[in-house]
């Protein structure tokens, strides 16, 4: 089972990239537009020269735009789940929205095989995060409500962390009727920063509809 998070760890703020890191990869996506995607072996050997220099952030960064550009999906879906693994926070989930519907595809396909808890709750979470990103798409609505119900299912969760996660992914992707169970949670959850959260997605849900509205 894979957990990501230490009990030294923060809240999942943590893991939720900052805005200059975000700015940071958007822009050298933008600027290295129609660069020429690197193939499976050559990701590989790029990625064990950084493990070599204990991956600097310049070079880091320039290997997740070339992940989320890359055709591997698979390849790159390994490297999250051996950071997951590992708590080594490389943030290499960053580009994995590049991938568009075919990589949500890929990761709801890898989500309907997968039985430890903890990895469903990553991956539904890594799922929200992308969806959040792509509200424009075409593929966003149909996908969502494929991750709904699994992200709904997960919830009771005796796991406060995994309930954390889930919470926060709610307020991402969830809708007018998902406001009932985040009541219910911020009501109810004996977990302090459950409820916090809960309060937290009940505003961002509001905002979302604002904003459709406008």
């Amino acid at each position: 089972m894979i957990e990501r998070y230490s009990s030294t760890n923060t809240l999942e703020e943590k893991s939720v990239m900052s805005d200059s890191r975000k700015e940071g990869i958007d822009k050298l996506e933008k600027e290295q537009f129609g660069r020429k995607s690197l193939t499976k072996e050559e990701l590989q050997k790029v990625y064990a020269s950084l493990v070599e220099e204990n991956f600097p952030d310049s070079k880091r960064i320039h290997f997740i735009a070339d992940l989320g550009r890359s055709p591997e999906i698979e390849y790159h879906f390994e490297l999250i789940c051996k950071d997951w693994e590992e708590g080594t926070d490389l943030n290499f989930e960053a580009s994995f929205d590049q991938h568009g519907q075919e990589g949500i595809d890929y990761l709801l396909e890898i989500l309907d095989q997968e039985e430890a808890e903890s990895q469903c709750v990553l991956i539904v979470y890594l799922l929200a995060k992308i969806l959040s990103k792509v509200r424009h798409r075409d593929f966003y609505a149909s996908s969502c409500k494929q991750v709904l119900p699994v992200l709904i299912s997960l919830l009771p969760s005796s796991e406060a962390s995994n309930r954390r996660k889930l919470i926060i992914a709610l307020g991402w992707i969830g809708s007018i009727s998902e406001i009932e169970i985040l009541g219910q949670h911020l009501l109810t959850d004996q977990d302090a920063l459950c409820r916090a959260w809960s309060a937290s997605s009940l505003m961002q849900l509001s905002f979302i509809k604002l904003k459709k509205k406008s």
